[in-house]
């Protein structure tokens, strides 16, 4: 992957992850004079219905920003491993509807079914689904580990490293996210983590011109 794909794809994962100064996501990038190659990446996800970490990250690049049709980021959607299919499932109607194919293994994903990687990133979404919790805190164990481990594995087969963003914090426990952070670093993989809720909608929508200094932030929520 060449530094000036690794930048873009860089730049685009800001974008719809809300690391940029501007209130509305949809106003930066038309703001952003520079025409931008649409990368092409891999979406990794425990489950995909409505309103889940996947349909708030992954549907904006398949239909905006609003999730209407409108402006998205310069993503393209190109391959798609979940782990479960529950009532509500949006994956299997989407993917026949954008041409975007599920995989059956995270290797396939990460590939797109062939023998190299084609992609300029991976989206791994560990949030959300029916899984064990743990016994003293009740957390629930996803597997964003395992999700990690096998993109790695796919890295390691075919020679060839690129972005990973991991939607929340790392892990569960402190062993998974120190393996999780040595892993990346070791191998030099531009490695990113954090919330989907920037993503979301903001009201109102202001906009900050870009390279502005922010004196005081406040945020709100629950949950």
């Amino acid at each position: 992957m060449t530094d000036v794909l690794r930048r873009d794809f860089l730049w685009q994962s800001a974008a719809w992850t809300g690391l940029t100064l501007s209130g509305s996501v949809s106003d930066v990038s038309q703001a952003h004079s520079v025409e931008r190659p649409v990368l092409p990446v891999a979406g990794i996800a425990t489950v995909y219905r409505h309103n889940s970490h996947a349909d708030v990250i992954l549907g904006k690049i398949l239909e905006g920003y609003d999730q209407k049709g409108g402006p998205g980021p310069a993503l393209k959607l190109v391959s798609l491993y979940i782990d479960q299919f529950p009532d509500g499932d949006l994956s299997r109607d989407l993917s026949r509807k954008y041409g975007v194919p599920i995989f059956r293994t995270i290797e396939e994903a990460v590939t797109v079914g062939g023998d190299s990687i084609p992609v300029a990133g991976v989206l791994s979404i560990g949030e959300h689904g029916n899984y064990s919790s743990t016994p003293d805190t009740n957390q629930k164990k996803y597997p964003r580990r395992r999700f990690f481990d096998a993109i790695i594995a796919a890295f390691e087969k075919h020679r060839k490293v690129v972005p990973i963003f991991t939607d929340k914090h790392l892990a569960y426990n402190w062993k998974d996210a120190r393996h999780m952070y040595d892993t990346a670093r070791r191998m030099k993989i531009p490695f990113m983590a954090g919330s989907s809720v920037p993503g979301m909608w903001r009201n109102p929508s202001v906009t900050i011109p870009l390279d502005s200094e922010i004196e005081e932030v406040i945020g709100l929520g629950y949950g």
